[in-house]
């Protein structure tokens, strides 16, 4: 099965999946914002990959304060300095797409993804994260990113209004896309 996710949906089955899942959830982000733990729900036992640099953490980009309260919870959290996929697996689940944890993402972005359950697809999402799943978090790195963190400028709050968007997508060639983030 393969269905693809935007907007609003997306994130209602991101947090779908979180909440009544019975197994350990994985994700891949590599920016991690203020309060990102409320936007799944991530437990005792989850792993997550993030991009925690200095650069990121003095741009705002990863909230060292909030993977401070994840590992405090008991998650698991590793860092991939050159991280830019957004990946999200839960038993024989995946989601994969645009999304970061952070409230901009939520909020103001166009995000989208796609659902997959397709049994090749999850062996090769299970295996990728596995081989990036090497380094994790350590308390005096963190607390060195705590200190140069800046809260983000470039991204405010505002009132969650986007501009209205198509309401046609177009795909050519089912059979393979690429998506190119910038």
């Amino acid at each position: 099965m393969q269905r693809f996710l935007a907007e609003q949906e997306l994130w209602s089955q991101l947090q779908s999946i979180t909440k009544t899942r019975k197994c350990p959830i994985k994700v891949a982000v590599p920016y991690l914002g203020k309060d990102a733990r409320k936007l799944l729900h991530l437990r005792r036992g989850d792993a997550v990959i993030v991009e925690l640099t200095l650069g990121n953490s003095r741009n705002g980009s990863v909230c060292p304060e909030e993977i401070a309260r994840l590992r405090k919870k008991g998650v698991d959290v590793y860092v991939s300095r050159d991280l830019h996929a957004k990946v999200l697996l839960c038993g024989r689940r995946a989601v994969i797409g645009s999304a970061n944890l952070s409230n901009n993402s939520l909020k103001h972005l166009d995000e989208a993804a796609l659902l997959t359950t397709e049994k090749p697809v999850i062996r090769k999402v299970r295996s990728w994260f596995d081989d990036r799943m090497c380094e994790e978090v350590t308390p005096a790195w963190l607390e060195k990113c705590r200190k140069a963190y800046r809260p983000p400028k470039n991204h405010s709050e505002g009132n969650g209004n986007r501009m209205p968007l198509s309401n046609s997508v177009w795909f050519s060639g089912m059979v393979t896309y690429t998506v190119g983030f910038c």
